[in-house]
């Protein structure tokens, strides 16, 4: 296993606030995901392609296998949640599946 450098969190918190944060509608915060995730059956698909991508990254590093496990439980009730027509894109806006591994990748860092 590696030691996280500065450089790849920050390109990886860059990339969550992108997917999950990036605007704000009425005090609503929402991301790329969001517009993806209206696309219907790809959307799903690229965003958990994304999310799979930071989890892909974040498991280089000496983490646990709790921590891995949470991870890959936030991706997956975002994709399962997700498949739901319109309910799941908004839920899915809400969830944050990045940003919430992010948080849990720099607790354990």
């Amino acid at each position: 296993m590696q030691q996280a450098s500065e450089a790849t969190i920050a390109h990886l918190e860059i990339l969550a606030k992108l997917m999950d944060d990036q605007f704000e509608v009425l005090g609503f915060r929402f991301g790329v995901n969001f517009i993806i995730d209206l696309i219907p059956e790809i959307g799903d698909i690229v965003t958990t392609g994304i999310a799979l991508y930071i989890f892909g990254l974040a498991i280089r590093y000496n983490i646990s296998t709790w921590t891995k496990l949470h991870m890959l439980a936030n991706i997956a009730i975002y994709f399962i949640v997700g498949l739901i027509l319109w309910l799941g894109d908004f839920f899915g806006a809400w969830w944050k599946p990045n940003r919430k591994n992010i948080e849990l990748l720099r607790q354990v860092l």
